[in-house]
């Protein structure tokens, strides 16, 4: 009888309304903080969207590319078939330099800067082939070529490297022939 009065001596329908309550205010707390968390992601997307107004205003007019199709089709047995396609593809450009920068310098002087360097290079060559073994129209020829044959040919790295060296008056001694002959 003990075992009786224990199992209901507690109202079960009691028991249930605690759980009610206490999963309905769970509940709650999870909607309130999933409602916290849309507030702030839609906080974000008006000022993602406000910053992208910006830039877009700052950037100025951007340059848009469109392209349609159209087709008609007339189907075996009768009827038509057909589809038309618009496509419009707008493009800005933010951050664009008003002024020339050093940067911007620098990138735009390094061809000329480069060419600068391999006519110098070309014309000390042909001025000093006669301190080499070539001819002088065969060694201007080669000139033309020097970059990659200084990489690729260890007679004509010599050569050119003698060519290179400065003149004799200033106490230093030319390339010995055993230096400058080819293999």
């Amino acid at each position: 009888a003990a075992a009786d009065d224990s199992l209901f001596s507690r109202d079960p329908f009691l028991e249930m309304e605690r759980q009610f309550a206490d999963m309905d205010r769970q509940m709650d707390r999870q909607i309130a903080d999933f409602e916290r968390q849309m507030l702030r992601a839609e906080q974000q997307a008006e000022a993602m969207q406000e910053r992208a107004e910006r830039l877009e205003r700052s950037a100025g007019p951007g340059r848009t590319y469109r392209r349609e199709e159209r087709s008609s089709e007339s189907l075996p047995g009768g009827g038509t078939r057909q589809y038309y396609v618009s496509e419009s593809v707008t493009t800005f450009e933010f951050g664009a330099p008003t002024t020339t920068t050093t940067a911007n310098f620098a990138g735009s002087a390094a061809p000329l800067l480069a060419a600068a360097l391999y006519a110098a290079v070309f014309a000390r060559f042909v001025a000093n082939l006669a301190r080499t073994r070539f001819q002088t129209v065969k060694g201007a020829l080669l000139g033309l070529a020097w970059p990659v044959l200084v990489l690729l040919s260890p007679s004509f790295r010599r050569e050119f490297l003698a060519a290179m060296r400065p003149p004799p008056s200033q106490n230093i001694d030319p390339p010995s022939p055993d230096q400058t002959s080819l293999p």
